[in-house]
């Protein structure tokens, strides 16, 4: 029986998922076409956030009164939090910068708390409006890619690095002006990947819409010419491949598919100068900046074997990532691990492994499409700030799989959206 707080933090849910992917184009329209000023539409943009802590305050009170009763990973996460908290509190530059980092370091975590308040027949929805989006916006990626250059410039007046002109591969742009970088819109199609891969692999006869559903994210993830997000894509179809599609037929059918969607974009890559392959896979100049960006924050960590302090519990929250760009002091490593390693140390990074493999291992009993997701970008987190840089990768993926641990009790939300893994919940 759904309760008023149930129903309201669904609808609230149903909007957040429809809004994130468009979030900073949104913030884009506030500032330069209506003019608000940067403060005032950033603010705007992330309206959410506050909703969202003040029904975890909620969520929280009424689950403590009436189970008294947390999951392993609730009890993990909760213990996360805290040290978030005190990182924050103690170790930061200062106060502001450290909660800045913590919304964005930890903020997306709460969707795991808040989703599990949904009714399980309600969950499913969400998967299915997230692979509806996914689609969607992986379409226009693919449009978009041969529309002209900084063409939402001419339209609404944006500024000049928002969009796919400031992208290149030798010179090809790179879809992305949704998001306003091929990495994110990237790491937010690979979830949805890994959801219909499943939906394929374990049908016994795949609807044709489907592949072309299919074919429509993997080409949208090619057009990104994101190489993190192919080395999670190539992960995802491996990991496929090996623990889910069990007849060889199918299981050729699906792995061409895949990598022909990849090499298309490849392909079709005209460059003026050097070799094509060479520009697609070192993004012809940015491949130095990340060794010297990873070398450096190993070189921070090897100088803090002499401070116990600081490696084992880091330097505190926004001290190092994206958020240092602001600020113009710290560390950008370009790995989601580095980044937290710099930031809450060895404790706070053996937290967030711990987490993340608690959350695999009970994901995937329900919903094996989620699972191969979290895989996925977790790989691409290897060579990107994932979780921090794009609010629409990290918000939207742990609230599906919050979603989807709350249906695995009766009514697992993989069950409607016809992805389920194994056969006790088909």
């Amino acid at each position: 029986m759904k309760t008023n707080f149930q129903k309201t933090i669904f609808i609230v849910l149903i909007i957040l998922l429809i809004y994130l992917p468009f979030q900073v184009f949104i913030q884009q329209l506030l500032q330069n076409t209506f003019h608000l000023g940067a403060e005032l539409s950033f603010w705007l943009a992330h309206w959410y956030e506050v909703f969202i802590l003040m029904f975890f305050a909620i969520s929280l009170f009424k689950k403590w009164r009436t189970e008294k009763k947390f999951s392993s990973w609730q009890i993990l996460l909760s213990v996360f939090f805290i040290f978030g908290l005190i990182s924050t509190v103690f170790l930061s530059i200062e106060f502001g910068r450290g909660i800045e980092g913590f919304r964005l370091d930890l903020l997306f975590l709460l969707m795991l708390f808040l989703a599990t308040d949904l009714p399980e027949k309600l969950s499913g929805r969400l998967l299915n409006i997230y692979l509806l989006l996914s689609v969607l916006v992986s379409l226009w990626a693919v449009i978009e890619r041969f529309l002209p250059v900084h063409y939402w410039q001419t339209i609404l007046s944006f500024s000049a690095d928002f969009g796919f002109g400031n992208y290149f591969v030798g010179l090809t742009p790179r879809s992305d002006s949704v998001f306003n970088g091929p990495s994110q819109l990237s790491s937010y199609l690979l979830p949805a990947a890994g959801l219909i891969l499943v939906k394929i692999a374990k049908a016994k006869k795949p609807a044709l819409a489907n592949y072309l559903y299919y074919a429509v994210i993997l080409l949208g993830i090619g057009f990104a010419y994101s190489r993190a997000a192919w080395i999670g894509l190539i992960t995802l179809i491996f990991l496929s491949l090996v623990l889910i599609v069990k007849d060889w037929p199918k299981r050729f059918k699906i792995a061409f598919l895949s990598f022909a969607m990849i090499l298309i974009p490849l392909l079709t890559v005209k460059t003026a100068t050097g070799d094509t392959a060479t520009a697609i896979f070192t993004h012809d100049t940015s491949q130095i900046s990340h060794e010297i960006a990873t070398a450096t924050a190993l070189g921070e960590m090897k100088n803090r074997l002499n401070e116990p302090v600081k490696l084992l519990f880091g330097s505190g929250l926004g001290s190092a990532g994206p958020l240092v760009l602001k600020y113009d002091d710290g560390l950008i490593p370009e790995s989601w691990y580095l980044q937290i390693l710099l930031e809450i140390g060895l404790f706070g990074l053996a937290f967030w492994l711990w987490l993340m493999v608690i959350l695999f291992l009970d994901i995937v009993k329900v919903n094996a499409g989620l699972g191969l997701g979290l895989i996925a970008v977790s790989v691409t987190a290897l060579f990107l700030h994932t979780f921090a840089d794009s609010p629409a990768t990290s918000w939207t993926l742990f609230l599906l799989i919050g979603a989807s641990l709350k249906g695995s009790s009766s009514t697992p939300a993989c069950r409607q959206a016809g992805i389920c893994f194994t056969d006790k919940h088909r």
